[in-house]
């Protein structure tokens, strides 16, 4: 209303202080009638020309809305009215805006501080009259709480002197209200289909029209014209559910659309009461790992700013001041604003307010929200200081554990995790704990967030990206990590609109705007880009997404992504060519800049919705918290017998690879000149989880052990392959292989193909003079390591029956142990170790072994200290000793750290410890050297040390387990779904009687094995647990063996899991292990 308010007693007039307003609807904006049933929000005091105009009025919104004058001009007018968002003229520095013709925000003239929503605000009372209709909503706004001790209360907000930026969230060309559709493609699953089906190209979803869809983990929200929300998706387990559906009537397993219907809002501030949903205009869904479908949250923003969430709350990322998971979406109290935009992310949260504010919750560990190294979370939406900027902030995305800022001018700033480089410089993989300047990346006009990767679409509609790239997500034809901004390779030079990713995504898509076509790039393992195309798990180049027959129909102006499945909206192109900021629904759903911060949080629709008044007044006493009823006994009690380590005389006995039967039980595996016959003469070994695994078809699973009749002495799972070694020292390999492009050689063998490959023999290898010549008899292996989908570039180990060490794959690093940085396809022998190898272990990009005389040789990356080589070597590719480790007697390496144990009953740990997984804290910062951690000071002797990806295991003679680092799959087997941290660094595995852990680098995946079972905890997305049911476990749950087993090997990667062993009828026991 430019300077079009002669009556400034009844409006937001910049220059005078507005009155009070009431709650009995008769003068709050400055009208004659605040709740009128016939025409919404009818008045006379914003409009003078026309007295009796309507906003969005139920008599037509085409009349006269926001208008200076003319009846015919609608703030809202269909979206194609004479002049539609506007009174007469058009764009930047015209007489009015909002124009159809034009359609750019206007800094001067309209919306802005110097006319009408001016800089005065009302300082008004907020207690609600008793006579105020009871139709409305009944939550008045509430006080500030106060935040934790550790996060002091954010100083009062004061209105901006002049915001000039605009919101961004919005797709580049305008829906048609009545044409809008949407696509799906990839995971049925995130549509209440079958586990495990896929759709390989985008399907059209033939609905009402739709305003915002976010795809997530394993599920999917939709929002259509009216407000409705609605969610479908699937559910592992009932205990492991949190409620990020927000729906009432879920269940275990699949869950098609269902409306979200209720909502909960606080009364008197403190007093919550469940109501009827209001109209939704935006949604934020669930971030997890990709086939994660429990411990997330969900956000969704009302048509008037308020924001609502559900799901998982262990750090308090619902920003409601507690950590109980809510499931159903309650209304965030105290915000200062309506919010516009939210982004969320593993286990944080991000609001973006009208008047360009950003307000984060939730986890601060890597520095997610930007608040400082002091503080690990926020309970409460705490205010972000945006670097030393006065820049309004117009846009917000996040990843796993970092997040990405756009300013109004085009800057971009980030925090938090940079483990991968994702905010486009090097930082030795340290997070970043306050917002600052991404360095590289200009003019920008979208930013997008991946899991841990970062996109930018510049004002010229090129890409840039950096970060992660181990599936090509980057869309820059390589598979390489990029920590400067790098050019995306769009097809045929095509000028991009807008880019469509996800917190949990490891793809990316880019729509054009010449030709409107989509392209994708990153992950493909279960058809998430929508290609047509079979055995192209992952794609490094963007490529077409195939919409078939309806190519070319629709213009597509929203895509997102999770770590399994993709939806799209798509308009008819015969739509506008332009839009508003906020997605249309019947009635506006954006706001002005400098809205005033004491207004009520519960603003009059224009049809006032009855609320029933039978609802309960509290919450339900049942929902599960996170925190286990009893503490873990961390003190195993004394036994008198030592448990056997490894062998320290020579042996008497030269091996046979011949079975013999034998009357004395073998150990575990041999040593350099083992004592007895390597364990051969076992009935045979087990395969369950991802069949891709064994080189069976892409996305089937194994849901319980297979049993293979074949004897084996060692096996070891890897991501997306396994190696087996037989009784007469011959070593296999199996799996799948993306592409010869990504394909570095960690398989070992001559006739590998694209695709599948299953059991092919490893005959040669290169010694160590450099000829290739027969394999020698093999007895330990040692399967690469990479993300759970990975199955590219990673390397590979063998040691023979002398004690020599085999490798083979990629060696960026150095990490073959070779003397150079050149991949090998073939296994190769390492040079220069003084004595026999007895055991090793691999990492991401770092390889140990384990001499016979208990010292450790590392080569690869040390750029955490995976190696123990301090701070100042990034990486050797010869083997080195100058860790300071002696006698060791086992150890065991994650994705980029490891734990060792002397024959002192010493542990030692290196290298990364972002989740606490040494079981010591250091504010997420890596130990660069061997470091004797915190488990030395309990009593008891270990005699096993093991690790998967970030978590660490130990076992005590009297056979309880304990242990440290990530958990938010259970992977832990404390019964939590909780890290460990600085107050509890050390957590009791809840089970007894444990002879062995078997697990992995790659895993997400736990098994304690006993006498005549095996029991697993952790992640089980591709039943890689063998339950014969999906959904992460807490508290380890037996595997379902079809009997008794005596289990004398076990592995696993991040989707599958082997086993070897015999089954037995009665319990074996007296068995000699040695780790």
């Amino acid at each position: 209303n430019n300077n079009n308010n002669n009556n400034n007693k009844n409006n937001w007039s910049s220059g005078k202080l507005c009155p009070c307003p009431t709650w009995q609807g008769t003068k709050w904006w400055g009208g004659r009638k605040l709740f009128n049933r016939g025409g919404s929000w009818r008045g006379n005091g914003v409009n003078n020309n026309n007295k009796d105009m309507t906003w969005w009025g139920g008599s037509g919104p085409a009349r006269t809305s926001w208008s200076t004058g003319s009846a015919n001009n609608a703030w809202w007018s269909g979206w194609g009215g004479t002049n539609g968002w506007s009174t007469s003229s058009n764009s930047r520095g015209g007489t009015n805006s909002w124009s159809t013709s034009s359609n750019k925000w206007d800094a001067s003239n309209s919306w802005n501080a110097r006319s009408s929503w001016g800089v005065k605000w009302c300082a008004c009372p907020t207690d609600p009259p008793t006579d105020r209709p009871t139709e409305h909503p009944t939550y008045p706004p509430t006080p500030p709480p106060s935040l934790p001790p550790s996060l002091p209360p954010s100083p009062p907000p004061t209105p901006p002197p002049s915001l000039t930026y605009m919101p961004t969230y919005r797709p580049t060309r305008a829906p048609d209200l009545e044409t809008c559709e949407w696509f799906f493609w990839g995971a049925d699953e995130a549509r209440g289909g079958i586990l495990a089906d896929n759709q390989k190209i985008p399907f059209l979803y033939d609905w009402p029209t739709v305003v915002d869809l976010s795809s997530g983990s394993r599920h999917i929200f939709i929002i259509d014209r009216k407000g409705n929300a609605q969610v479908s998706g699937f559910v592992e387990s009932q205990k492991a559910y949190r409620g990020h559906l927000g729906i009432k009537s879920w269940v275990q397993g699949n869950n098609d659309f269902t409306p979200v219907d209720e909502v909960v809002v606080f009364i008197n501030g403190t007093e919550p009461q469940k109501i009827p949903a209001p109209r939704f205009t935006r949604v934020f869904a669930g971030a997890g790992t990709p086939g994660d479908a429990r411990a997330m949250h969900s956000i969704l923003i009302s048509e008037y700013g308020e924001v609502f969430m559900t799901g998982s709350n262990h750090r308090g990322q619902l920003c409601l001041g507690d950590q109980e998971n809510r499931f159903i979406p309650h209304h965030v109290p105290n915000l200062p604003g309506p919010a516009v935009a939210a982004s969320v992310g593993l286990d944080f949260t991000l609001i973006l307010l009208a008047d360009g504010r950003v307000f984060g919750c939730g986890s601060n560990q890597n520095g997610e929200i930007g608040l400082g190294r002091k503080i690990h979370q926020s309970l409460f939406a705490a205010e972000i200081t945006i670097g030393n900027t006065s820049e309004a902030i117009v846009d917000l995305s996040t990843g796993w554990a970092f997040s990405l800022f756009q300013g109004a001018a085009g800057n971009v700033f980030g925090t938090g995790s940079n483990l991968f480089s994702q905010m486009c410089k090097t930082t030795e993989g340290d997070p970043i704990f306050e917002v600052e300047l991404i360095e590289g990346v200009s003019d920008v006009q979208q930013i997008f967030a991946g899991s841990e990767s970062s996109y930018f679409l510049h004002d010229d509609g090129s890409v840039k990206a950096c970060g992660r790239n181990d599936q090509g997500q980057l869309g820059d034809g390589s598979f390489a990590q990029r920590n400067k901004p790098v050019n995306v390779k769009i097809p045929k030079g095509e000028r991009i609109k807008l880019i469509g990713s996800g917190p949990s995504a490891v793809s990316v898509f880019f729509a054009g705007e010449e030709t409107g076509l989509v392209f994708a790039s990153g992950i493909n393992d279960r058809f998430q880009l929508g290609l047509n195309v079979n055995n192209v798990a992952a794609a490094s180049s963007p490529s077409e997404v195939d919409f078939g027959e309806d190519a070319g129909m629709f213009n597509i102006t929203k895509v997102s992504a999770s770590g399994t499945n993709t939806a799209a909206i798509a308009c008819m192109l015969d739509a506008p060519t332009e839009t508003p900021t906020a997605y249309p629904t019947d009635e506006p759903t954006t706001y002005p800049t400098a809205y005033p911060t004491d207004e009520p949080t519960a603003y009059p629709t224009d049809e006032p919705t009855a609320y029933p008044t039978a609802y309960p007044t509290a919450y339900p006493t049942a929902y599960p918290t996170e925190e286990p009823t009893q503490e873990p006994t961390l003190e195993p009690t004394e036994v008198t017998d030592e448990p056997t380590q490894f062998p320290t005389a020579e042996p008497t006995q030269e091996p046979t690879l011949e079975p013999t039967i034998i009357t004395e039980e073998p150990t575990q595996f041999p040593t350099s000149e083992p004592t007895l016959e390597p364990t051969a003469g076992l009935l045979g070994w087990w395969f369950w989880g991802g069949e891709e695994g064994e080189g069976g078809a892409l996305g089937e699973e194994q849901q319980v052990p297979k049993l293979y009749e074949e004897a084996v002495i060692d096996l070891s799972a890897g991501s997306r392959h396994s190696f087996l070694i037989n009784s007469s020292g011959e070593a296999f390999a199996a799996g799948f292989i993306e592409s010869d492009f990504s394909y570095k050689g960690h398989l070992g063998i001559d006739d590998w193909q694209e695709g599948s490959n299953v059991g092919k023999l490893i005959d040669k290898v290169v010694d160590a003079g450099g000829k290739r010549v027969d394999a020698p008899p093999f007895v330990r292996a040692y399967a690469g390591v990479g993300v759970p989908s990975d199955s590219g570039e990673m390397h590979s180990m063998l040691v023979d029956i002398d004690g020599n060490v085999y490798t083979t794959g990629r060696n960026s690093k150095g990490q073959l142990c070779l003397g150079d940085e050149k991949d090998r396809s073939e296994f190769s022998q390492v040079r220069g170790l003084p004595k026999p190898a007895v055991a090793g272990a691999i990492g991401y990009e770092f390889t140990l072994i384990l001499l016979e005389d208990g010292t450790v040789w590392g080569c690869g990356s040390n750029e955490f200290g995976e190696l123990g080589l301090g701070p100042k070597v990034d990486f050797t590719n010869e083997p080195n000793k100058g860790n300071g480790l002696k006698g060791i007697q086992d150890l065991a390496s994650g994705y980029k750290f490891a734990v060792f144990l002397d024959d002192e009953n010493v542990v030692y740990g290196t290298g990364g410890n972002i989740y606490g997984q040494q079981c010591f804290f250091t504010e997420g910062e890596p130990e660069t050297v061997p470091t004797a951690n915190i488990l030395n000071d309990l009593k008891g002797t270990v005699v096993q040390v093991a690790a998967n990806r970030e978590s660490s295991y130990y076992l005590f003679d009297d056979g309880t387990a304990v242990s440290c680092g990530r958990n938010d799959e259970g992977q832990l087997g404390d019964g939590t779904f909780v890290n460990t941290g600085e107050d509890d660094p050390i957590v009791g595995v809840k089970l007894k009687g444990i002879r062995r852990i078997g697990t992995g680098p790659s895993a997400q995946t736990v098994f304690f094995v006993t006498d005549d079972s095996v029991f697993g905890a952790g992640l089980n997305d591709r039943f890689q647990l063998g339950i014969d049911d999906i959904g992460s476990e807490n508290t380890p749950i037996k595997v379902k063996f079809e009997g008794d087993v005596f289990i004398d090997v076990i592995s696993a990667s991040g989707t599958h899991s082997l086993a070897a062993g015999e089954y037995v009828e009665t319990s074996r026991t007296g068995r000699t292990y040695l780790p």
